[in-house]
């Protein structure tokens, strides 16, 4: 028996079904892209939304590795666990900021009812100072530019007429002495009223009254 460097020849691959026994058996190589009708049910449990994807997003599966790692990553329990923890420590801070928000909301409701209250309060001191200006304006309307020019033209009316009729009473009258001196001192302290009425009334009506006002 001759000895040669050439091994010896493999055996012959089993057909479907048949099984091999031993460990040196070559395995054969998988097709490179595996058909959805011939995909076995797998015996684990798949994510829902894989088992309910159409079938085009199942055949992205399939030739994708990377995606089919991802699968096995999200369900195996320890990876889980550490899918859990980022998203328990978001929960958990989002609990603390709503919490935050519920007490800002009701300091803010409660700041809402004062500056609500306060508004009403500055509404109602409004109307009544309106009202009180109204009133004001009406109590001052006497003291008012045309107010006192018709009592300044009334005023030099009125001494006007009290100098006439003292004349008249005079003329009409045989006076004593006595008469004629209270009648003298009497016209002359109203001319001069007369005047001093007439003056004012000038000036007024050539505006040379500081702080006139035409209400």
């Amino acid at each position: 028996m001759t000895t040669s460097d050439t091994p010896p020849p493999l055996p012959p691959l089993p057909s479907s079904g048949e099984h091999t026994t031993g460990t040196n058996t070559p395995k054969t190589s998988e097709p490179s892209r595996i058909t959805l009708s011939a995909y076995p049910t797998p015996s684990a449990p798949l994510p829902s939304e894989v088992l309910a994807a159409p079938k085009e997003d199942l055949q992205t599966i399939l030739d994708s590795t990377f995606l089919q790692d991802a699968l096995i990553y999200c369900q195996h329990p320890q990876s889980k666990g550490e899918l859990d923890k980022p998203a328990e420590m978001l929960l958990e801070e989002a609990l603390k900021r709503s919490e935050a928000l519920e007490k800002k909301r009701e300091s803010l409701e409660e700041l809402h009812r004062r500056v609500t209250a306060a508004a009403l309060e500055a509404k109602t001191a409004e109307d009544d100072w309106q009202k009180c200006e109204k009133e004001m304006y009406i109590a001052l309307r006497k003291c008012g530019g045309s107010a006192l020019g018709q009592k300044l033209s009334a005023g030099v009316a009125e001494s006007e007429r009290i100098c006439e009729g003292l004349s008249a009473s005079f003329l009409e009258s045989n006076a004593g002495s006595d008469e004629i001196i209270h009648f003298i001192r009497d016209y002359r302290r109203e001319r001069q009223l007369f005047y001093l009425r007439q003056e004012r009334k000038q000036r007024w009506d050539e505006e040379r009254v500081a702080g006139r006002s035409t209400y």
